[in-house]
């Protein structure tokens, strides 16, 4: 469990040096947020993953994982319009 943890916090550490030197990048941001979902930190996912749609809106991922992000925080509402727009992009969800 805590290989799994350091890793993570490794991941992040990571993701923020290549934010750091690419500020915006749609696909890092959503692979940061990814792993705020992977440890339960769904605010932040919220966040980074609504920074990756607003820097690529075609990103079905995006929508998909914030989906469950916002479902995992009680917001149904959100997270149904987030399955819609993934779906009307192209992603099985």
């Amino acid at each position: 469990m805590l290989a799994a943890q350091d890793d993570d916090d490794l991941a992040i550490r990571d993701l923020d040096a290549a934010l750091a030197l690419s500020p915006g990048d749609a696909a890092t941001l959503e692979e940061r947020g990814e792993v705020y979902l992977s440890i339960d930190d769904y605010l932040r996912a919220v966040s980074d993953l609504t920074a990756a749609i607003a820097a690529d809106d075609r990103d079905a991922a995006a929508y998909r994982e914030r989906a469950r992000a916002w479902r995992k925080l009680g917001d149904e509402t959100r997270a149904k319009a987030d399955d819609a727009k993934a779906v009307a992009l192209g992603s099985g969800a």
